[in-house]
């Protein structure tokens, strides 16, 4: 496996749908989108991006709707952020391991109708020594 595994399984960008495009920096209305977004089934089985702990959950509307979920996972070298996959709260402070079950990739349509279904995955840092 590559330094990230993709957290729904599958390697494709999410492309162009009635909400915009899935890849790094893609336009948003008046911003850049922040992360890349991977292409998924509602409900299907998603995994760990990473070997690390899951460090808490995520919230990137601030709501309680059941597509307002997510988690930071970190190691030593790399903090991810993964956003509309539900995992199991006890997880939390847990350490996983790159590929292994997490949760479940959760529907968007209820926000954005018409929205592919796909997994957000943010770097938020990585340790500059492994891009040299």
């Amino acid at each position: 496996m590559g330094l990230i595994y993709p957290p729904t399984g599958m390697t494709k960008i999410r492309l162009t749908d009635s909400h915009g495009a899935g890849h790094f920096r893609a336009r948003r209305k008046e911003r850049l989108h922040g992360g890349v977004d991977f292409e998924g089934v509602s409900y299907q089985q998603c995994y760990a991006p990473i070997t690390g702990i899951i460090t808490r959950m995520s919230r990137p509307y601030g709501n309680s709707e059941s597509y307002d979920v997510g988690y930071i996972i970190a190691n030593n070298d790399i903090e991810l952020q993964v956003f509309y996959v539900k995992i199991d709260e006890e997880a939390v402070h847990s350490s996983v391991i790159q590929g292994q079950k997490l949760g479940t990739l959760c529907s968007l349509t209820i926000k954005y109708p018409g929205i592919t279904t796909h997994a957000h995955l943010k770097v938020n840092y990585i340790n500059p020594t492994l891009l040299i």
